[in-house]
């Protein structure tokens, strides 16, 4: 396997507020890997580094072996373009029906006819079980079909990484569950690399990827579910007891 992403000395702060203190990490290719840790441990900065959003002070992040923010926009443009992004509660534009927003990535960043570009948003629709909502608008969908329609947007352009911030924020135990089967589907049936942040426990039972837990901004701990269950770090235990008052 080779590295998809890779993460040095990341350092990131908001108005002088330390939120990254120099983080380090692999995400490697066909793995499922998840990114957890207290409220407020810089879990979502994170991604936002990864993903661009966010401007290194210091350190360097690189996917798929190049740094973004070291190339020419339209590379960099293209380079994003291989990873998908499902956002937290889906980020739908509320305008545009659902089959709407799964075509809206291929509009822009294709060269296929309307009619195929239709066959294709239909397609991604009845894979994540959302064929019959097409013609519904974001209003019109539950929570957990809204995550569904996004996931179908984030994969309009067939990447190879998807990246989540915590995807099932908000839905109900079921509607959760099965978004993390459809994640799990697509990395077992397709090869893609998941990227999932989260700190609900129930998901990461359900994904069992290799963890990467984040306090004090940094890395404290990287490994197995069980690994992580028999660690005797206090942040790492405290994390996995329900009723510790030090988490939210």
């Amino acid at each position: 396997m080779s590295a998809l992403i890779e993460v040095s000395g990341l350092h990131l702060a908001y108005s002088e507020r330390p939120i990254l203190t120099g983080v380090d990490l692999q995400v490697e290719e066909g793995e499922v890997a998840i990114v957890l840790g207290g409220s407020g441990c810089g879990k979502s900065t994170l991604l936002k580094a990864i993903l661009g959003l966010e401007v290194p002070q210091q350190g360097q992040v690189r996917i798929f072996g190049q740094d973004p923010s070291a190339l020419p926009e339209e590379e960099a443009q293209d380079l994003r373009r291989r990873l998908g992004v499902v956002f937290q509660q889906g980020a739908l534009f509320s305008s545009l029906t659902a089959a709407e927003n799964v075509a809206l990535p291929l509009q822009m960043h294709t060269d296929l006819d309307a009619e195929s570009i239709a066959e294709t948003a239909a397609g991604l629709l009845a894979m994540v079980g959302m064929g019959r909502a097409a013609g519904l608008l974001p209003a019109q969908l539950s929570g957990g079909m809204r995550q569904r329609v996004a996931l179908a947007r984030a994969l309009a352009l067939g990447p190879q990484l998807l990246c989540c911030d915590e995807p099932s924020a908000g839905l109900d135990p079921v509607a959760g569950a099965e978004i993390d089967r459809l994640l799990l589907h697509l990395n077992r049936t397709l090869g893609t690399t998941l990227l999932v942040v989260t700190h609900h426990l129930l998901s990461i039972e359900r994904l069992a990827g290799r963890l990467i837990m984040l306090d004090g901004g940094q890395v404290v701990f990287a490994g197995s579910l069980a690994q992580a269950r028999r660690c005797d770090l206090p942040v790492v235990s405290r994390f996995f007891n329900a009723g510790a008052k030090t988490w939210n």
